[in-house]
């Protein structure tokens, strides 16, 4: 009785950013919204329709009623997402004014290596999410995103709740819950030098769960060269029960050139390298350029074209 169709069609994606910026130190406020916020978008917009698409106002005040044939309920299920999306998105260019567009309207594709085939193991693993909230309406339907990496990656520095993966899980939830969803995020990232294998690697499922959407790999710092780490890191990830989709949190050829194959194997795959041109006209602080007007999250950020480097770092 569900309209695959019609859901499949409200995974067309749209052309969003995500990344970090890579440093093993204390976390930061700042970055870690901008980080946040570009993680989250990614996954919202990637998953559900254009906001531009037309839809109904009334939307929020939307309940299955038993009366709806199958593709009213669908569509009606789309228009919630759709204003939701909206509300979140207003709220974010409130935030961040006049660098709302370069932030978060950009090619995603400068900010992400991601193959067709990983594209559509997600868009599949999110239309059968959807098809499990509309069967399963007694049972709570999670998505669950975890984190592994270094200490940049876990927050340290800040409290625990203010990390980019519970940042992002606030902020992502509403858009999740208005399609029936729940989402998850899971911080299992650490400091004190932690690599990724062998430890991380060979326990995963007692550390990370048995249930994982999306696994990110964070340690770029304290794998340093040994590219054999992510190489077992990712051969596992792969292997882990839920078939998870890897995003690796990296610039290095070497090392995402042993996990891209991988994708080949039947694991989704994606990496997020730099966010450089996100920044690009955000005032220098350390240049002595105005920062008067600048949106919280930006101010102080940018030291010699550098975020949080230089001065900045004394304002994380």
């Amino acid at each position: 009785w569900i309209n695959i169709p019609l859901i499949r069609n409200m995974l067309r994606p749209l052309r969003l950013p995500v990344t970090r910026v890579s440093q093993d130190r204390a976390g930061s406020n700042n970055r870690i919204h901008i980080i946040a916020t570009l993680v989250l978008l990614f996954v919202v917009y990637f998953f559900f329709p254009s906001i531009d698409t037309p839809f109904r106002r009334d939307a929020l005040e939307f309940s299955p009623p038993v009366l709806l044939t199958n593709s009213e309920y669908t569509i009606a299920l789309r228009d919630r997402v759709h204003l939701t999306i909206e509300t979140l998105d207003d709220s974010l260019r409130k935030e961040y004014g006049q660098y709302y567009q370069q932030i978060f309207r950009s090619n995603y594709s400068d900010f992400f290596n991601m193959g067709e085939l990983s594209r559509e193991r997600l868009v599949r693993r999110m239309t059968r999410k959807l098809v499990e909230s509309l069967v399963l309406r007694e049972e709570i339907i999670t998505f669950t995103w975890v984190t592994s990496g270094h200490s940049s990656a876990a927050g340290h520095g800040n409290l625990f709740n203010q990390s980019y993966t519970h940042t992002m899980e606030a902020m992502v939830s509403d858009v999740f819950a208005s399609a029936g969803l729940t989402f998850v995020g899971k911080n299992y990232a650490m400091g004190g030098g932690m690599t990724s294998a062998p430890e991380q690697a060979m326990c995963m499922e007692s550390l990370y769960g048995s249930e994982i959407d999306i696994i990110s790999w964070d340690y770029d710092i304290t794998d340093n060269n040994d590219h054999w780490e992510a190489a077992l890191w990712s051969a596992r990830a792969a292997s882990h029960p839920s078939q998870p989709t890897l995003v690796m949190v990296d610039t290095n050829i070497k090392r995402w050139a042993l996990v891209q194959g991988l994708e080949n194997e039947g694991v989704g795959v994606i990496q997020a390298s730099s966010i450089e041109d996100a920044y690009k006209g955000v005032p220098d602080y350390e240049k002595g350029e105005n920062q008067h007007g600048l949106p919280k999250s930006l101010k102080k950020f940018v030291c010699n074209g550098i975020p949080e480097s230089g001065k900045c770092t004394d304002y994380k």
